[in-house]
């Protein structure tokens, strides 16, 4: 299942505008992507959710199972202007629900540390 929410237009700083081109141009997620997520849902949620690509305002999010997609339903009405205060150019949310095996079988894979 997808989801999708937000809002249209609004005015952004010229540091939101110059993020908002590298979104554009599809470079990876701007960076303090996932520190912004994180406190915008709260450790909880964002244990079993993480934001995979930011383009053009469209955030989206994989999500462990439906449970978890209907907790971000929840606060979605909110959400984007959580994540607007901690400054990512985000206008709508898009929800990709992930099942809990292939979520759990993603967190056992080896990190590398790049």
């Amino acid at each position: 299942m997808t989801q999708r929410w937000g809002r249209q237009g609004s005015g952004s700083p010229v540091s939101e505008l110059l993020r908002g081109i590298s979104e554009q141009l599809g470079l990876p997620l701007p960076a303090g992507c996932q520190t912004a997520w994180r406190r915008a849902v709260g450790d909880n949620i964002a244990r079993h959710s993480r934001p995979i690509e930011l383009r053009r305002g469209l955030l989206k999010v994989q999500v462990e199972g439906p449970a978890w997609g209907r907790m971000l339903d929840e606060i979605g009405a909110v959400l984007v202007q959580r994540l607007v205060r901690e400054g990512l150019t985000v206008s709508e949310v898009e929800l990709i629900e992930v099942e809990s095996a292939t979520w759990q079988a993603r967190l056992e894979l080896p990190r590398s540390d790049g």
